[in-house]
């Protein structure tokens, strides 16, 4: 079991949310400053996105020139020194640039086309790279932009391809297979799900998964990272050093572990089961220089390097996504 800390670091870490509140008369949602370890939140001025008219789940920036994006949350870009309308996920290793996705026909948002943008985010350049089925961005590795596809009129994800931003060429990974969904890019790696055909007790969810899956960018290996039999398993995030934590949900019980090799994990924090309907429920993760951010249902968490697991500040935290580096 990891031990919970008994210090703060002193930083500020940037958040997005309907709790950060802009002015009393605000409802939007905005980014914003969270002090540590005080807990006071400052607003940024600027950052409530406006839907694009017209378009399915496409946002606009309040800067000017403006900067368009596929998420309702925007995240800063430490390397810049501002906000930009994308998830972190989104954001190139470098800070200069993101990518975002647009629906070609809003009338038919789960069978049209869709159109993968690059955005310059200093000169706010806008162009499409790339256009095809159901596709989502998924990350970035080495330069390159990780796509994952869509089940035509699903949500679940299966093919996985990199496009290279300058010369736009397509590379696929890992083709679609039936029953796998690739969902979290990490450094070196892409982690996914699947359901084990032999287990005799299958979770109980709409899609269920009781293993994680580990997809090497190196050697395109595809690894059984872990199997819970009955369990939902999702990853939700990786620590500095690439080790998953995986939120593992039976139906009495929930637990959020930190997998160090396919053999060996540790739980750092336990709530109630899927049968509760009020399970533990993580948020968001971030992984900087301190270590990896954890917004829960039980409040904000450090784990640093050493495995340390240091409680921040109390509360739910479903209102306020991490999207930067505490700095």
């Amino acid at each position: 079991m990891a031990s919970p800390g008994n210090q703060s670091l002193s930083c500020q870490l940037p958040i997005y949310g309907s709790s950060v509140v802009v002015s009393s008369s605000s409802t939007q949602q905005a980014g914003g400053l969270l002090a540590l370890p005080s807990g006071a939140v400052t607003a940024e001025s600027l950052t409530s996105l406006t839907p694009v008219s017209g378009q399915f789940d496409e946002w606009q920036s309040q800067t000017t020139p403006a900067l368009f994006g596929d998420s309702s949350v925007e995240s800063y870009d430490s390397v810049l020194g501002r906000w930009v309308p994308a998830t972190p996920a989104e954001i190139a290793p470098t800070g200069t640039q993101y990518a975002y996705v647009v629906v070609g026909d809003i009338t038919q948002p789960q069978t049209t086309p869709v159109y993968v943008h690059l955005v310059t985010i200093a000169t706010a350049s806008d162009e499409v790279i790339y256009s095809s089925g159901q596709t989502e961005v998924l990350g970035w590795d080495q330069g390159q932009l990780l796509l994952v596809d869509h089940l035509p009129t699903s949500s679940v994800t299966t093919g996985l391809k990199t496009i290279d931003p300058a010369s736009e060429q397509i590379n696929t990974l890992e083709p679609n297979t039936s029953g796998v969904e690739w969902y979290l890019a990490s450094p070196g790696a892409v982690w996914g799900g699947e359901l084990n055909s032999s287990d005799p007790t299958p979770p109980q969810v709409q899609v269920p998964q009781d293993e994680a899956l580990r997809y090497d960018l190196a050697t395109g290996r595809v690894t059984v990272w872990s199997y819970h039999p009955g369990d939902q398993v999702t990853v939700v995030g990786t620590t500095a050093s690439g080790a998953p934590l995986e939120l593992i949900q039976s139906p009495s019980q929930a637990d959020l572990e930190v997998a160090t090799s396919s053999t060996t994990s540790s739980t750092l924090l336990s709530g109630p089961g899927l049968a509760s309907g009020q399970g533990l429920a993580i948020y968001s993760t971030y992984t900087d220089s301190h270590g990896t951010w954890i917004g829960t249902d039980q409040g904000l968490y450090l784990l640093t390097a050493a495995l340390r697991l240091i409680p921040e500040q109390a509360g739910n935290f479903a209102n306020a996504t991490i999207v930067g580096a505490c700095g």
